[in-house]
């Protein structure tokens, strides 16, 4: 397989990878761990998770595209950026069903720091890449909107397990 194959190949599996986790893996948490949590100031209305994350899992996608479709397969960050990318996707899939299904709060709170860190670290490496043309840029500021969500999830998962995990 040549650079540019491996390249075209790496970025399809990505796409692939997020779109088989965003449509198999619909984990269906039971209301009444959610019911615990809703009368706090801090609760948003259930239904708003699930829009804001396909919001953003659309958002993702278009990002890690472009990235991987336009970067030059000589770039020292691109295998990098999609194993954090991995890493991140198979993290924010699973935080729903570790935190609220099987009630590992603690655990579903560090992995939330760890999503956040991978958001940061995504962001920085894309971003890294600046200069190659506006494409990228377009790819930065789609993956900006994940930053803001993954930190106002830890805030969440903290306030959860502060108030509600005794």
């Amino acid at each position: 397989m040549t650079g540019i194959q491996f390249q075209s190949f790496y970025t399809y599996i990505a796409l692939f990878f997020l779109i088989y986790f965003n449509v198999i893996f619909e984990f269906h948490i039971s209301k009444s761990k959610f019911e615990i949590y809703k009368n706090s100031k801090d609760s948003l209305p259930n239904f708003l998770f699930a829009v804001v994350w396909k919001i953003l899992y659309c958002l993702i996608t278009v990002s890690i595209f472009l990235y991987g479709y336009i970067l030059s397969p000589n770039s020292s960050y691109y295998v990098a950026t999609m194993t954090i990318y991995f890493f991140f996707i198979t993290m924010c899939k699973y935080w729903p069903l570790v935190f609220f299904q099987y009630s590992y709060y603690k655990f579903g709170t560090i992995m939330s720091f760890f999503i956040f860190a991978a958001s940061i670290a995504l962001s920085a490496l894309i971003g890294s890449e600046w200069n190659s043309g506006v494409q990228l840029r377009i790819a930065f500021f789609f993956f900006l909107p994940i930053n803001a969500w993954t930190l106002f999830a830890c805030y969440l998962s903290i306030k959860f397990v502060k108030n509600f995990s005794k």
